[in-house]
């Protein structure tokens, strides 16, 4: 059991380094630096809506560290908490034994799933050095070896379900267009290989954004990059 933790650490840190892809979340509205590990929940919990807590807590703990560690937030939280500084969170991680950041942004963010799913969450998970001294290409093969296939997936979002699916659009600034994500509705149609199908429902964006999908398109999606709408009503707490 210990190492399957350890394991997720270590994969943590691997997508920290391998991921490029931003979703544009937004999270400067989020003032302040947790001091502790429960402290830093709290402040996650101001970043994520229900729909995103739902998806987190339903989703395998392994898909959930992807989906972070794609939108940004270990490196997010690496440099607004102070975790490359002398922070409060710093000196806590350190004075339990944890030193590098990057470590102590995984833990954050891997314990996070057990305190949504309201299981114990522990701070002290020592890394297994025998998987740190593997080559990063070594890593990346045990990495995608042991993560939750796509086809696995496929469960979560039955047929005939409604799901939110993240499009690019482009946003005209001044003389430049930038690139973001805006969450689309959309409906699925049927499972293909390791794919859903789905047809967009719903759109938003302004005269100001433009995408290349619009209302009634089908297309092919991979589930990695989906989220749950919660049932009627539901509230994390």
């Amino acid at each position: 059991m210990q190492r399957k933790g350890n394991m997720k650490i270590v994969l943590i840190i691997i997508f920290a380094i391998f991921s490029a892809n931003s979703f544009g979340q937004k999270w400067e509205n989020v003032k302040g630096k947790p001091k502790d590990l429960k402290k830093s929940f709290e402040y996650l919990d101001k970043m994520f809506d229900d729909t995103t807590k739902y998806t987190y807590m339903t989703l395998p703990s392994d898909v959930v560290a992807r989906k972070l560690y794609s939108f940004g937030l270990g490196m997010w939280i690496r440099n607004n908490w102070g975790l490359w500084g002398n922070s409060d969170l710093k000196k806590y991680f350190a004075e339990n034994g944890i030193e590098h950041p990057d470590i102590s942004s995984g833990i954050i963010l891997s314990e996070y799933y057990n305190y949504l799913n309201h299981k114990p969450y522990e701070l002290k998970r020592e890394v297994d050095s025998s998987l740190l001294q593997l080559t990063n290409k070594e890593l990346v093969v045990k990495m995608e070896s042991d993560m939750t296939k796509s086809n696995e997936l496929l469960k979560y979002y039955p047929i005939d379900d409604t799901i939110v699916v993240y499009v690019s659009v482009a946003k005209k600034r001044f003389l430049k267009k930038e690139k973001e994500s805006v969450r689309a509705i959309a409906k699925v149609i049927k499972h293909e290989h390791n794919e859903l199908i789905i047809e967009f429902l719903k759109i938003p964006i302004n005269k100001k954004k433009s995408t290349d999908y619009e209302v009634g398109q089908k297309i092919n999606v991979d589930p990695y990059w989906c989220e749950l709408i919660p049932p009627k009503n539901w509230k994390w707490n």
